[in-house]
């Protein structure tokens, strides 16, 4: 494997992995604050 297709695949796998983890956070962050308003 070359530097430039492992460069290639983790650019991909980034691309996937940022969205995932910004809308966990964003629901996370939202539990949190829907939990400590109920409490």
């Amino acid at each position: 494997m070359t530097n430039r297709e492992r460069a290639q695949i983790e650019g991909s796998v980034y691309t996937l992995a940022l969205p995932a983890f910004a809308s966990f956070a964003a629901g996370y962050a939202a539990g949190l604050l829907l939990i400590g308003g109920v409490l």
